[in-house]
């Protein structure tokens, strides 16, 4: 929106994204638009996932928030209960609210590349990690750049950590390769794909590991993963 919403703190930008959590009646229970995740700039793409007492949300974000490039990703983690936000990570930096404390964090948690990242899809398991699929033309620490734009799926630990992440040839072509879902079902991770041989789904483990991919023959088609 590029207004402050009723119950929102602030207006922060262009364009801000606002979080709503609505009973099964369609009543509002809280309203979330703040400057924790909002910058001066625009946010779009915002993507949710929901998992036991917590929600996960992935967004684009186009500002001069420290972030050098034109387009960058931004995690966060709220409580379900009332919308207040757990942590953020952006520019490989973890940021705790005061009512959060920061937890000893000793590992990196840089997920994004030098080039511009976006086209997002996040997912969670029940023991609170996150799992996000974003496109990139740039290649991550450790990871293997294949073509114009690349799938590279990342694991974040319940505390904002970075667990692994994995860019592939094993489901990267040389053109142009986008995530549209990913969901997690027991131990492994489905990412649904689209590159140059069509749609598939990609599988991969909770370790990082490669498994298996099932084309779709489609070039047109509608999805949906069960969680």
């Amino acid at each position: 929106t590029n207004s402050e919403v009723s119950g929102g703190q602030s207006y922060s930008g262009l364009a801000d994204i606002v979080l709503t959590r609505i009973d099964p009646r369609g009543n509002i229970e809280w309203v979330c638009e703040n400057s924790s995740f909002n910058t001066p700039g625009w946010e779009y793409q915002p993507r949710i996932a929901v998992k036991g007492d917590y929600i996960y949300m992935t967004l684009t974000t186009v500002s001069n928030s420290g972030s050098s490039k034109s387009s960058d990703i931004v995690i966060c983690k709220f409580a379900k209960s009332d919308g207040s936000i757990v942590w953020k990570v952006q520019n490989g930096q973890i940021n705790f609210p005061a009512q959060y404390p920061s937890p000893n964090i000793t590992s990196s948690t840089v997920i994004d590349t030098a080039e511009n990242d976006t086209w997002l899809a996040v997912s969670a398991d029940y023991d609170g990690n996150a799992y996000v699929a974003f496109a990139s033309s740039g290649q991550i620490s450790g990871g293997e750049s294949s073509g114009d734009k690349d799938i590279i799926l990342c694991k974040i630990s319940t505390s904002g950590e970075k667990v692994w992440n994995y860019q592939s040839s094993q489901i990267n072509t040389s053109g142009i390769d986008l995530p549209f879902d990913i969901a997690c079902k027991y131990d492994d991770i489905y990412v649904l794909g689209y590159g140059q041989q069509g749609p598939g789904v990609h599988r991969v483990n909770k370790s990082g590991n490669y498994v298996s991919t099932t084309s779709v023959t489609p070039s047109y088609f509608s999805y949906s993963i069960d969680n």
